[in-house]
């Protein structure tokens, strides 16, 4: 588990990350739990309706530098960095074969945490104008968040 705090803490703008400094391994930085491991998504939140998932299809794989999306039936695949300096904790993924916002960038910005083993993801999913989420809700009208309920794979 310790492997997996290895991240590269980045500001993005635009298309470009410039790397800050990564905390030591006895910073307070790394009090948010990491994010790696098999998620099978539980339940999904879009405008504030909440839809139940069944079945281990639907899932989230995440490695140290490594994020993939797993459907029934297709694979999304990509990167992602962790700011730990935010609260809730920020994420950034980037899904290769994912559509691209008005910048060119497949970076959906977003937060995270991870309770017991329960992972709570937060992503703006929006074609344009994309934003962090402030916190794990999706009220109707609020922008195209969608929020991830997950359990752990055992």
């Amino acid at each position: 588990m310790r492997g997996c705090l290895v991240f590269a803490v980045c500001l993005v703008a635009g298309c470009v990350s410039v790397p800050r400094a990564m905390p030591g391994p006895d910073s307070n930085l790394w009090n948010a739990e990491s994010p790696c491991g098999t998620w099978t998504i539980v339940a999904y939140e879009m405008y504030g309706h909440r839809h139940a998932l069944t079945g281990e299809a639907d899932r989230f794989v995440i490695t140290e530098t490594t994020f993939e999306r797993h459907y029934a039936t297709n694979l999304q695949t990509g990167t992602y960095t962790v700011d730990p300096t935010q609260v809730p904790t920020g994420i950034e993924v980037e899904l290769g074969n994912a559509p691209a916002d008005e910048k060119g960038r497949k970076v959906y910005p977003g937060i995270y945490k991870v309770e017991n083993d329960t992972l709570t993801l937060c992503l703006d999913m929006a074609v344009t104008h994309r934003t962090r989420p402030k916190t794990f809700s999706t009220l109707a009208g609020s922008h195209n968040f969608v929020l991830y309920i997950c359990r752990r794979a055992r």
